[in-house]
């Protein structure tokens, strides 16, 4: 399927994230955090580890997939970034709004650069996520080849 370059700077189907204090002391727990590590994985003066922002971020590249009419099957998580732009809730409802901001040609594949941006119920931008994703299969299409 050739890819369509004309989603480039387009936003992408937004996504909601309802999360508890659980679910955050449970993400803490499972990237490692232990009794060294209190105020992440303790009810009291509970804090958000900065990478838990891939959470809210990561159906975006599904939203990608169905904007490029790829095969998700065939796309690779390449690489991400983070910047964050306010202090993580504990709880709340988060709203990610995915824009696709290149379409590179690796000739074997397409790099599809995503950026999110993540508001929480005010609209207070939380912080952004730029995914880098391999879609495999999709290149050759006389693309920019982008950053090497």
């Amino acid at each position: 399927m050739p890819v369509d370059l004309s989603v480039i700077g387009k936003k992408l189907e937004p996504s909601v994230y309802e999360y508890s204090e659980k679910d955050v002391m449970l993400y803490a727990l499972a990237v490692g955090c232990g009794v060294d590590d209190l105020p992440f994985v303790y009810e009291q003066n509970l804090k958000v580890l900065p990478t838990f922002a891939v959470i809210p971020a990561f159906p975006a590249l599904f939203a990608m997939g169905a904007a490029l009419d790829v095969n998700p099957m065939r796309v690779l998580h390449g690489e991400q970034r983070i910047g964050i732009h306010a202090p993580i809730p504990t709880s709340g409802k988060l709203t990610t709004t995915p824009t696709v901001r290149a379409v590179y040609d690796k000739i074997k594949g397409a790099l599809v650069v995503v950026e999110t941006e993540t508001v929480d119920a005010k609209g207070t931008l939380l912080f952004k996520n730029v995914f880098g994703a391999f879609a495999r299969g999709e290149g050759g299409f006389g693309g920019d080849r982008g950053p090497t």
